[in-house]
């Protein structure tokens, strides 16, 4: 019996939070709110396992992602 499974991140974006320069890169870019999921999908479509990775702002030239906790980042998203 062979058993079909896919694995890695998704990242979803909540919030646009304009442009502003990047402490990593130094460019005046677009930053994002967005949070990083790993998951675990049975033939590919059905989830079966499902856990946030990451919360951050995110660059958009560099792809750097600014760490948050989960309050700091649920005021940012409001």
């Amino acid at each position: 019996m062979v058993i079909f499974y896919s694995y890695g991140s998704d990242f979803k974006t909540d919030k646009e939070l304009g442009i502003s320069k990047c402490e990593n890169c130094n460019h005046e870019t677009k930053k994002l709110l967005l949070t990083e999921k790993y998951k675990v999908k049975f033939f590919y479509i059905l989830p079966l396992y499902s856990k946030v990775k990451n919360r951050g702002v995110f660059c958009t030239h560099c792809g750097n992602i600014e760490n948050l906790s989960k309050k700091e980042y649920d005021n940012m998203k409001k």
